[in-house]
């Protein structure tokens, strides 16, 4: 899909009709593919944020699986403690082993799963921010296009309202001085004889 630069959109020029505008159907089908990349931008922010989410969810899955790890060592170890209760000191020993083994790898789960969870979170804010940034200069090159397109507008309007105006003047001009012309004729002059001025021959 085409990308659309603040330049590009500034000095893009549209065609005229035949009624001194802009060709509407030129004009549509650009806003259509503004629109378009406008909406592509807005799906790869969503995507971001999946993926923020996804990497919010491993970690949230690694803390659970942690926990799990001490809550099972922690029983085992229990269990060796109530099996050495008599006194075998050996034995308590091994379960403290077995209870820091399983602590350890509990805080190597812990923070390896954090570790790539942050990367990922870091990432995809990264990400996020580049694309609302550029999202943020897309939307404002648009809206300025959008009031370039709003002031041409109005000056077309404005220029042909001012043509039709001085058109209607020069009309009523045109007609004022045809009735004074009209008025200033003598019907004589234009060969044209007025009946009631002739006698009428009554044999």
């Amino acid at each position: 899909m085409h990308e659309f630069t603040r330049d590009e959109v500034v000095a893009h020029r549209f065609g005229t009709g035949r009624r001194r505008g802009y060709d509407t159907l030129e004009v549509d089908e650009y806003l259509e593919h503004v629109a378009e990349y406008i909406g592509r931008l807005r799906g790869e922010l969503a995507e971001y944020q999946a993926t923020e989410r996804a990497a919010l969810d491993v970690l949230h899955h690694a803390q659970r699986v942690a926990d799990d790890t001490v809550a099972a060592a922690t029983r085992d170890a229990e269990e060796v403690r109530r099996r050495a209760k008599a006194g075998l000191e050996g034995a308590r020993a091994a379960a403290r082993h077995m209870l820091d083994d399983a602590r350890a790898e509990a805080d190597r789960i812990m923070a390896s799963a954090q570790g790539r969870a942050e990367a990922l979170v870091d990432l995809s804010r990264a990400q996020v921010r580049d694309l609302e940034a550029a999202a943020a200069a897309r939307t404002k090159e648009l809206e300025g296009l959008v009031e370039d397109l709003n002031r041409r507008v109005i000056e077309s309007v404005g220029g042909l309202r001012s043509e039709g105006a001085r058109l209607i003047e020069t009309a009523d001009q045109l007609h004022l001085e045809a009735t004074a012309r009209l008025e200033r004729l003598d019907l004589h002059d234009l060969g044209i004889v007025d009946l009631r001025d002739d006698p009428i021959d009554a044999t």
